[in-house]
C-alpha cells in the first residue's frame, strides 16, 4: 500500500492536474542514450526463439533444473477462524537459459 501510495505522489508530482505534456516536436529534439545494459538486453533478446512454449534449451529433450526460494518478509494478518494467513514475501526463481548468453569481450 505504500509503494502504490508513494507512486500516485510521484505521479502528481511530475505531472500535476492541468499541465499538458510536451510537445512531440520537443521531443524529438533528445537525444537517445542508450547505456551498455540496454544494447545488451536488445541484442540478447533480438535472437531469442519466439513462441508460446518455448524451453530455455538447445535439445528439446534436455532438463531445465528450476531453483525457487521464498523470502518470508513478514506475517500481515492471521485469521484462525477463517484459516487464512496473509504474508509479505517474495519468489525467487533461477534457471540456465541456454539462449542468453554472450561474450563480454566481443559486445562493447
Amino acid at each position: 500500500m505504500r509503494i502504490l501510495t508513494l507512486f500516485s505522489f510521484l505521479l502528481q508530482v511530475c505531472n500535476p492536474a492541468g499541465t499538458e505534456r510536451p510537445n512531440k516536436k520537443l521531443s524529438s529534439y533528445r537525444r537517445e542514450i542508450k547505456t551498455a545494459d540496454y544494447r545488451l538486453s536488445t541484442d540478447l533478446l533480438n535472437g531469442y526463439p519466439t513462441g508460446y512454449n518455448i524451453l530455455p534449451v538447445v535439445d528439446a529433450m534436455d532438463i531445465v533444473n528450476v531453483s525457487i526460494q521464498l523470502a518470508l518478509y513478514h506475517i500481515v494478518d492471521m485469521n484462525e477462524r477463517d484459516q487464512t494467513l496473509t504474508t509479505s514475501c517474495e519468489i525467487i526463481t533461477r534457471w540456465h537459459d541456454a539462449f542468453l548468453m554472450w561474450d563480454p569481450e566481443g559486445m562493447f
